[in-house]
């Protein structure tokens, strides 16, 4: 039987390394630098796995990455602001989003 805590200490591993082998370096070369990044959202398709970060305190990117080849397909980049109005609506899973957002621009402004 698969214990959970293992499952899932697998899993934030296999993250943790694709952040820093693969994602991490392509932020860097898309935006030039990399000064923070914070993981926003993760979903799964058929050969890819779909991300959306914001980068830098100014964009928000989502790409794929293939679970083929690793490699990355941009998907879009907008800015906080454009981020912040598709969140608009009602929902709980918006109201959440932006709940998340908001917190993650004090941290970012209070540094």
């Amino acid at each position: 039987m698969i214990n959970k805590d293992d499952l899932i200490k697998t899993n934030l591993h296999k993250v943790d390394k694709l952040e820093k082998e693969i994602i991490f370096p392509f932020f860097l070369s898309e935006f030039g630098e990399l000064t923070s990044a914070y993981f926003i959202y993760q979903n799964f398709d058929q050969y890819a796995e779909i991300f959306t970060y914001l980068v830098n305190g100014k964009y928000v990117i989502e790409f794929d990455v293939s679970t083929i080849d690793y490699s990355i397909i941009i998907n879009s980049i907008i800015t906080v602001d454009e981020y912040k109005k598709s969140l608009q609506g009602k929902g709980r899973a918006n109201k959440e989003n932006r709940e998340y957002l908001d917190k993650i621009m004090k941290e970012i402004n209070a540094n």
